[in-house]
Formats: C-alpha cells, structure tokens, sequence
C-alpha cells in the first residue's frame, strides 16, 4: 500500500478513521482501532472512549470498510482493472471504483496520488478521486453501504477523463476546462503534486483543490456547476502564476468554520494563501499564512482551538501553526522547526516515547490530510518507501533541542514495508524455477514453493519457505533471480554470495553450499585470479546448465557476464563477456563511464549494466544489456553456443552473434521450440506488455518489435518463465504476483526445432556430492490441462478495389494508381496514405492480440520515411473520395509512429510493427460489426518527398497492402 491522506471522523464515538490508499486505488476505513484494557468487549480510537482506563491499538487490524475496491485481498487497480486490459482505452469509472494510481503506472511504491479528504457533520465522506478527475461523496458508509452517492467534476459515474475530454494516454495540452470539470491526473502522464483536496464548509458548499487546473473551485450546496474560482480569471482558464491572484497547483483546500476564511495550501508557490469573504471570481488572495514554507501539502483546524497543523512537505515537517500564523508552536518529524529542506534533524536527537526501544519518529515524506481524534491525537500519511500511518499521541511536547517525538502507534506495523508477507502475498518477485514438481519463487526477501504444479489455483497459499524461519520473516540480505540444473541444485543469488540448495525444497531448508563469495577470488582459466571487491554490488542475472557444469551471471555494476565452469566443486572462470581483462569493469570499457545512462561506445564485444543471462533450448547465451529501470544498453546479445567449447584459456569479450534493436528487456525464457517470451521496462519501452517472438534469432537482427504481445499485463514483468508443457509464468516485481498462461503459444507455429545444447569437450563431467539424506519427490511433471478457452484465430484482409489505397498530397486525391507511397510528398503538413480494408469478419469486442499491415516493396528505394499510423474512427469506413478524403477523417486516439532510413530489399514485404491498439479501439466502437470495414491513415510527418513507393491494388492484387490480425 502508499497511504496518501487519514481523516478522522469525530461525530461518532468511538472515532473512525479513512486511509486513502494512493497506491491501490482504494480507502480504508476503521470504526475503531483497538479495545479498551478494561474491557476487550468494548471498541475505541481513543483513550476517553474507555472510561478509567486506556485503548490498547490491535496490531496491524483489518480495514472494516474498503471504498473502491470489491474487498480488500486481490484487488487494487484503477477501477479495478489490474491490467490494463483495453490498452490504451481506460476502463470507464463507476460508482464502486476509484483510480488513484494510472492504469499505466510502472511502480505502485513509487507513484500513487494523495487527498485532502474531508467528513461533515453527518459523517458522510468526500474524496478526491484523483485519476479519475472527480469528487465522491459517501453517505455514512460505515450505516449504509460503500458505493458512492454523489459525484463532481464528471457528468456520470462513468466518466474519468480530465475536463471532460482529455484522451486515456495523451500528452498534448491539457484542454480547457469549465465550470462543472476537474483536472487532477491525466493517465499515463507525470504529475507534479499528485495532490488534490476537498472540503465542505458549514452551508454544504463543495470546495476543490483542482490541481492541474491551478485553480479553487466552490460548488454550491445541490449544484454540480461551480459559482466561483480563485486562482484563474473565469472558468475556462488554467494557467499557472505565482502572482496573489493565481495558483501552482493547490493541494489543499480548507474553510474556517468560525469565520469563513478559506485557506489554499498552493503548493508550487511554496505558500498557503487566505481568501476572505466577499468572494470574487479571480480575486487577490488577503494574506499569506506562515512563513519559509516548502510545498505544503496539508492543511487541518486544531479541533481545540490550539492553531493550525501543516504537513510542510518540502522541509520533511509536521508544523501546529499558530491561529495568526507568526509562530511554530509543535513540530514533528525533527526536534526543532528546521525550514531547511532536509530530511530528518541536524542535532543528534534523544527519543522521547520510544515503542519497545524503537523510535517512529521520521516520516519525511508527508501529504494530504491530516487525522485529529476527539483527543487532540495526530494521524499522518507516508508514502514512498515508508508506508504507513503514524499516531503521534497528544498532547504533543513543545520542540526541545536534541529532543525528538516518537509515534506510539502505526497502523500497519508489523511488518515494516508496503506489502503484507504471507503465505498468499508475494512481497517482490525476483525469479522462478520449476523443479521436482514445485514451483518455486524467489520473492526478494526469502525463497517460497508451491508443490504439486497440477493443484495451482488463482491465490494459493504458498506450500513452503526455505531460507527464513517462516512466511513473515525476511532474509538480512536481498534474494535476487534463481535458476536450477538437472543435479537437484537450486542456485541462489543472494547479496554477496551465490548459495545452493538441494530439491526438492522442504519448508525451512538452508542452504546446502556457498558455491561463491565476494569475500573470495576465484581462478580464471589458463592463469590469474578474478577478486570480487564487493562494495555493494551483486549480480542480478543468473541461470546453469541442465549437467550443472557451467554457472552464469550477470553483474551490472561491472558491466559484465561471466561464465563459471564445475561451480559447485572447483569453480572457474572461463568466459567475460563485456570485458577484456579481468579488472576491466567500465561501462562499454570507456574509462570512468559507469552511469549506466545511455552510454556511448556500444559495440558487439561490450556490456553496459547487463540485467539478465539466459541460456537457450539450443545452448545459445543471451544478455540482456541494461538493467532495471533505464540504466544500459538498451539492447539483446545473443552469444552462440559454438563460441564457448573446447576452451583452454578463458575467453575475454568476445563479438556478441546478434545485437537488437534498442530494446529495455529484462529477463528471458525459451519454450521447448525455443520460442522466447520476456518483459520489458515500462521507463524504456512505451509499451511494457510483455512480448513473444517466435523465432527470436531473426526477428531480433532487424527489430524489437515481439510477433506476439500478451495485451492484458500492463506491469513489470521481471523474470519469466517456460514450464515442460509450454505453459508462461510471468513474476511481476512492482505487483507481487506472478501470472500464469496455459499454453499462450500452441496456435502459433514453433521456430526450428532445437537440436541438444553442445557439451564443452574440454570441461570435467561434474560428480554430484552426495545429499542429505531425504525422500526426493517425483522428478516428472505431470500434464496440466489447460482451463478451456476460446482459440485464437488469424486473418488476413487485402485492399480489394482501387479506390481502397490512396494518396493525398495537399488537396489533390490520387487513387487507380500501379504504386502508392508512404511517408510525405510533396506538401509537409498535408500527406497521407489511406487503406481500406473490406468485410472485416471480427466479432463486436474481440479482444485483438496483434495487428500488423504489410506493403509490398517492387524496388529497392533507400530514402528516410516517417509517418504515424492512426484508425479511421468510425465502426465503417467509407470509400475514399475527393469529399471524404483521408485528411477529412476523424481518427482514432491510438496511433503508431514509424520512422526509418533503411535500404529496402526489391520483391520483399515489410511491416511496421504491432498496430493492435488501433484495431482495438475500431472494434470496440459501439457501431462495429463484424463485416464492416475498416481503414488505416497515414499521415507523413517526415521531410519533403520521404517517402517509399510499394505496390497498389492496381498494380497487382495479389501484392495489394494486406492486414493480418489475430484476436480472439
């Protein structure tokens, strides 16, 4: 979770409590959160609920309401679509959902969005629902249900578009905004406060902090048209100042009840700003409030008249302000008020209210309302790395230097982190193994396996743990990829050392052998020893061969993969890849670059911060050269197998046989036709659906586009996974989860059947040490039936008249011609292409899982041509004429942009990778049938005649453009 605002509502005794889950589009809500030491019958929040006696806080307790997800296991999507499903489409809202995180977000720990919620007199809640640019309102939900009751910001429960029409993925201006829309987040789109507020002043008017429209609205009480904004001159504006009367985006909106003052936490201005009535559109702001404020993104009214509380984000401060603003009176997080920035105190401080002699007393980062019970009790949100909700008990101490305030409560505590840890919840999934019947998962912080691959269902406890005492306890150190050989090895990297454990797992098994320690050199072949110097940096890819001969990882800080032969008796190194000595540890081996940014110097024979090594069904090594987030090459190596036999010195960089196009690639697996499936970057590639090519060693010399992409897992899918039966397992590192399909590739054809990896002449034939004694579980697997479901199916449409491909140039529409060209002509704003494709026989929704269009190619042209791919949007397309030319055409929001300077081949087909989500979104039209037609436009974005000439209907209908989908 990434808690991101806690209000309390104190119109009920016990108090309850709302948590806004930023992270999974959710709030949970508490009517009490513990029980009184004299009486365990009776429930509170506070120690006044329990007469003559105190609360005792139940440890990390259940939510007893969940607003916006179907409960509070398994769910957390924006609108409770976890996978992006109709990519790039957004599921639409409703009033049982939320979006407080984008569908296409890559990290829940480090994105999500914060609130300012609010709660009125008759304890109905009020909610920014951030993504999906709207306020919710909840009538009493603890008395009456979680489905929200009243919406602002959209004309229905559906919408969820910023003002009203903003496209799912856009990235052009924001449009303009009116009197009744809401402009929080855009999905997709980086946001710079991801804070936005609420509140209702005491006639039941609805004020909103509208963040990126940097304005204040006032919508009156049974009014979903505002009647006044600060911050913007008329209704219709959203600019950005730092003048009185303008705003960057506000976070916060709260209205003094005594007096009707409205205070605006303008965040980007580094203020709070004070509105006074009479209120006027556009109006000056009448004074300032506090002083040496950094991004303040919380503001709460003491409820004993005490000042004002201020989550001062900037400066990593909780600051009670006094009524007039002059002086800091409480401070948390630090000793003293410290305005400077910093995260954490300058003086060596003494804990005061330390818990079991550990102090909660640093939260850093702190946004969104603020949570003050009936007894002055501060709650307060953290994100990013430290989730959690903290109750700083009251009456909060004056600031005494060297002094600092612990929490005496955390919500969530224990565990410390931002998943629970658990037989059934992976925390972060690092690799997998299927061995001896179990599958087994390396889970960041302890190794976990599920026995008997037949019985995996959707959510199944885990069956076993191994390295750790139990499910909730942690490894010191943190576990990384695993691989298994034929030798029941389980190989293991872990901080600092590759451990080997014996399979089949048992619950609590450790380790059998340290096969390798950075604390120790090892030989290199032929003379010469490798030393590790471990500063912290670990490998990260790993995987053995089936005889357990050959060890190989990939070590991304020294920009290098080795090749360790007999690892588990008498290791060896005999193979660098990347390097030319065994000290070389250089970025692409130019000296002094080891940022792993987007280095230059790439060659064939060099490594940059290489994540991933995987070994093939034909023994072929691949590499992939960049690791997690942005950092490498950016590229696949494929190192044939040929390369590494009969060995007698250690082999130093060698020519890598493939190198891809840019591609952010994490790990790889091969299916038994050595067909190879794997994730990609989301921060690299735009798009991060993890992709199958079906002959990887040829597709992959030309493009990084997959044949294949899985269309429903929209995350980071780190490792990935073959089993014997060609079923894909995919291990989300940013979800905990690994997903499953059955069979993905059984329609598809397989590539060249694999002949049996190649055994170096020159190395030992490893002799296993004996093992423990135990009764080893059934080596076989055996078959799973997949869970029956509809087959996909592949057809091809070809232009089937002359006036279905066209040119236009400027005004002037040219069709019945024996060529047609791609890319601009003669006018650079005004030329396109258009193909019309006739009776698309694909049923109303299907799902499209890829889409390519190819064009045949008479010549062998070599000229530079860019153009973007968009849909005609509309469920049938009409022919193309000189009053309805392709220029006139609304087109679809989804688009692809080719661009290339390439030599074509004369008498060759081309493509231009997968247009799906153009397809997709003509489907998916509530006018579309199947049978209607369909037509691409290209429009060319590139230089004054860049363009290729391919061949046209008339020139040869068997050589017409053509369109292959696949769907199901």
């Amino acid at each position: 979770m990434n808690p991101g605002g806690v209000i309390v509502d104190r119109n009920t005794h016990p108090n309850r409590v709302y948590v806004y889950d930023g992270a999974n589009s959710r709030i949970l809500g508490y009517l009490s959160l513990g029980v009184c030491a004299n009486n365990p019958d009776t429930k509170c929040t506070t120690h006044s609920d329990c007469s003559g006696s105190s609360c005792n806080f139940t440890t990390n307790k259940h939510a007893d309401i969940v607003l916006g997800q179907p409960s509070g296991w398994d769910y957390s999507g924006c609108n409770q679509d976890g996978n992006m499903e109709n990519y790039p489409i957004r599921k639409p809202a409703s009033a049982s959902s939320q979006c407080s995180i984008p569908s296409v977000q890559n990290s829940p720990l480090e994105g999500g969005s914060f609130a300012s919620m609010s709660v009125d007199s008759n304890s109905s809640l009020y909610v920014t629902d951030f993504h999906n640019n709207r306020v919710l309102k909840y009538i009493d939900p603890f008395t009456t249900d979680t489905i929200a009751d009243d919406v602002w910001g959209q004309v229905d429960f559906s919408g969820n578009k910023c003002n009203f029409t903003d496209g799912d993925l856009a990235t052009g201006p924001i449009p303009p905004p009116t009197d009744q829309s809401l402009c929080m987040g855009r999905n997709g789109s980086y946001q710079e406060s991801f804070v936005a507020g609420v509140d209702v002043d005491q006639q039941g008017n609805i004020w909103v902090a509208d963040s990126s429209n940097h304005r204040v609205l006032r919508f009156p009480a049974g009014s979903k048209t505002a009647d006044l904004v600060l911050g913007q001159p008329n209704f219709t504006s959203r600019n950005r100042g730092s003048s009185p009367n303008q705003m960057n985006e506000p976070a916060v909106v709260r209205v003094d009840g005594q007096n009707g003052w409205v205070y605006v936490a303008d965040e980007y201005n580094d203020r709070i700003s004070i509105f006074q009535p009479p209120f006027t559109n556009g109006m000056n702001y009448s004074s300032t409030f506090g002083s040496q404020l950094r991004t303040p993104a919380g503001i709460e009214f003491d409820p004993n008249g005490e000042g004002i509380w201020v989550a001062d984000h900037g400066n990593n401060m909780l600051e009670l302000w006094s009524p007039d603003g002059s002086s800091v009176k409480k401070v948390l997080f630090k000793d003293t008020y410290q305005p400077n920035g910093q995260c954490g105190s300058v003086n060596q401080t003494v804990c005061i209210n330390p818990q079991n002699g550990q102090c909660w007393d640093n939260m850093c980062d702190s946004r969104g309302s603020i949570g003050l019970d009936s007894d002055g009790n501060v709650f307060v949100s953290s994100s990013i790395f430290n989730q959690d909700v903290h109750r700083y008990e009251a009456p909060i101490p004056t600031p005494v230097s060297g002094q600092i305030y612990s929490a005496n409560h955390r919500l969530f505590y224990p565990p410390d982190g931002h998943n629970l840890r658990s037989s059934k919840s992976p925390f972060s999934p690092r690799g997998m193994v299927i061995a001896n019947n179990q599958f087994i998962l390396s889970d960041g912080f302890k190794i976990v396996f599920w026995d008997d691959l037949s019985s995996l269902t959707n959510g199944k406890p885990a069956d076993g743990y191994a390295g750790v005492n139990s499910f909730e306890d942690v490894d010191p150190w943190t576990l990384g990829r695993i691989a298994a050989d034929n030798q029941n090895h389980l190989w293991v990297l872990r901080k600092g050392t590759v451990d080997v454990y014996q399979l089949p797992l048992s619950i609590g098994a450790q380790p059998l052998k340290r096969a390798i320690s950075f604390e120790t050199p090892l030989p290199i072949l032929g003379g010469g020893t490798m030393s590790w110097n471990y500063d912290g940096n670990d490998f990260i890819g790993i995987d053995v061969d089936p005889s357990g001969n050959f060890l190989w990882l990939a070590q991304p800080d020294k920009n290098r993969v080795l090749r360790i032969q007999n690892p588990f008796t008498t290791p060896v190194i005999d193979v660098v890849l990347g390097q030319t000595s065994p000290t070389g540890t250089d970025c692409n081996r130019i000296a002094g670059n080891n940022t792993g940014g987007d280095p230059s110097g790439q060659a064939a024979d060099t490594i940059c911060m290489a994540g991933a090594v995987k070994i093939d069904r034909l023994g072929n090594v691949w590499v992939a050269d960049n690791t997690l987030e942005y950092h490498g090459n950016k590229r696949i190596l494929k190192f044939n197998a040929s390369k590494f036999t009969n060995l007698t010195t250690a082999l130093f960089a060698p020519d890598a046989d493939l190198v891809s196009p840019r591609v952010g690639a994490y790990e790889m697996a091969f299916d038994s036709s050595n067909r190879m499936a794997v994730g990609y970057s989301g921060i690299v590639e735009s798009n991060s659906f993890s992709g199958i090519y079906l002959n990887p060693s040829t597709t992959l010399l030309t493009s990084k586009e997959p044949d294949i992409r899985l269309n429903d897992f929209f995350s980071h899918g780190y490792s990935s996974l073959f089993d014997s039966n060609n079923n894909l397992y995919i291990a989300d590192l940013n979800r905990g989860r690994v997903l499953v399909y059955f069979d993905p590739l059984k329609n598809y054809p397989p590539s060249p059947t694999p002949s049996p990896s190649p055994i170096p002449s020159s190395s030992p034939t490893l002799t296993p040490t004996p093992f423990p004694t135990a009764t080893p579980k059934p080596t076989a697997t055996p078959t799973r039936t997949p869970t029956p479901s509809p087959a996909p199916k592949t057809t091809t449409f070809k232009v089937s008249t002359s006036t279905d491909d066209v040119n236009q140039d400027g005004d002037t529409l040219s069709s019945s011609l024996k060529t047609i060209w791609l890319g601009t002509g003669s006018t650079t704003t005004a030329s396109y292409t258009g193909l019309r494709f006739q009776n698309i026989s694909i049923p109303k929704g299907a799902k499209i899982l890829s889409a390519k269009f190819e064009v045949y190619s008479p010549t062998s042209p070599w000229i530079s041509m860019s153009f973007t791919i968009r849909g005609d949007n509309i469920g049938n397309s009409p022919i193309f004429t000189n009053t309805n030319k392709p220029s006139q055409r609304a087109l679809t929001q989804s688009k692809v942009n080719h661009s290339s300077n390439s030599k074509w081949t004369a008498n060759t087909w081309y493509s231009f990778g997968d247009i799906s989500p153009i397809i997709q979104e003509i489907v998916n039209k509530s006018d579309w049938n199947s049978g209607n037609n369909l037509s691409l436009i290209l429009k060319g974005t590139g230089a004054k005649f860049g363009r290729k000439f391919v061949t046209s209907f008339d020139g040869s209908a068997s050589l017409a453009p053509k369109l292959t989908i696949n769907y199901k």
